[in-house]
């Protein structure tokens, strides 16, 4: 798989924030970024299924492989335009709104325009436009993979851009990051890199669940996981996990700490309603990292240990002589890795 490219709301050509929109965006950031391109930045390899999201609020796109489909779906109704889209994951789509073996959590989805509220237990993700300030989002993504990061206040809005990030206040909360394609699985059943397998998609994160911008840590929740297929095939109702080290408190097991940097890999729990017990070992997640022990770091001061000095969320650092963007979600550092050997 190649290398990622990051998009970013202030480069040129970006799309631009609806005028009308308050808890919206999340559609044109998506067809942007990851299909048409914008500027002089190309798509990342992605494809539209369907959109019919100006008529009925609902959007499809797969990964280059085609290994799954993601969905959006973002309510038409009087009241509800405020509130953000939700995310779900599906076989395929055999309408524009209706996906093949559909889910968000342990929430099927059968036809997107169910009932749509703001205390569904599904993936959620979006921002909201203040007076005084323009919603910010990074997105970094392949053909394979993305990360989308989305800041959700005004105190998400000054993370971005703010040296040293400071997880004392709000900021880091509304910075919510969700991902999604296929993950590098040591499973057969999966597949990774060029051999990937079909039903090999999943999202990891979000808000887990459709709100006004309150969201909860996206990577340290007992629910941060929906994917088509595990170890066993295809679960119906599976939606335990934790993607490690963004554990707070929660040790890495079979991961050696022989470096400073460790990737995130994702954890199922089958048997338990316990995100961190009886779990299999699912896969990598391409392209992020973090330090090894950085559930220690949930404070301001803890997190200055490791703080490259004169840098923002969103800068470019040097690690392990690789190319990471810097940036916090959940109260820990996180690295995204721009080396097309960790995608």
């Amino acid at each position: 798989m190649g290398a990622p490219t990051v998009y970013s709301w202030d480069d040129p050509g970006a799309p631009a924030w609806p005028a009308n929109a308050n808890g919206l965006g999340l559609y044109e950031v998506l067809k942007a970024c990851l299909v048409n391109g914008y500027g002089a930045k190309s798509g990342a390899g992605w494809s539209v299924v369907y959109d019919d999201y100006a008529t009925s609020g609902n959007f499809s796109i797969t990964n280059g492989p085609q290994t799954g489909v993601l969905g959006l779906y973002h309510s038409k109704a009087s009241g509800m335009q405020q509130y953000e889209p939700l995310l779900y994951v599906a076989e395929a789509m055999s309408a524009y709104d209706t996906p093949i073996n559909g889910k968000s959590l342990a929430t099927p989805i059968t036809q997107t325009g169910f009932s749509y509220s703001y205390n569904a237990a599904v993936h959620g993700i979006g921002s909201y436009k203040g007076s005084s300030y323009s919603p910010c989002w990074i997105v970094i993504a392949n053909e394979n993979w993305a990360w989308v990061i989305f800041a959700s206040s005004s105190a998400g809005h000054i993370t971005f851009n703010a040296n040293p990030p400071s997880l004392g206040t709000s900021g880091w909360q509304t910075c919510p990051v969700i991902g999604f394609g296929a993950i590098n699985s040591p499973l057969s059943v999966y597949g990774a890199g060029e051999t990937v397998q079909l039903g090999n998609f999943h999202i990891v994160g979000g808000k887990e669940g459709v709100d006004l911008g309150y969201p909860n840590s996206s990577f340290v929740s007992s629910s941060c996981w929906t994917g088509l297929r595990d170890h066993e095939g295809m679960p119906t109702s599976r939606r335990y996990c934790h993607l490690l080290p963004f554990s707070i408190g929660s040790y890495c097991p079979g991961i050696l700490y022989e470096t400073q940097i460790i990737p995130g890999v994702l954890y199922s729990s089958t048997t338990s309603s316990s995100f961190n017990t009886n779990s299999v070992q699912l896969g990598r997640c391409p392209g992020i990292f973090g330090w090894r022990d950085l559930w220690r770091f949930d404070t301001s001061a803890h997190m200055a240990l490791h703080h490259p000095g004169g840098v923002t969320y969103r800068d470019v650092i040097t690690l392990d002589g690789r190319q990471f963007i810097y940036g916090v979600e959940g109260r820990v550092p996180m690295l995204f890795s721009l080396e097309a050997a960790d995608w």
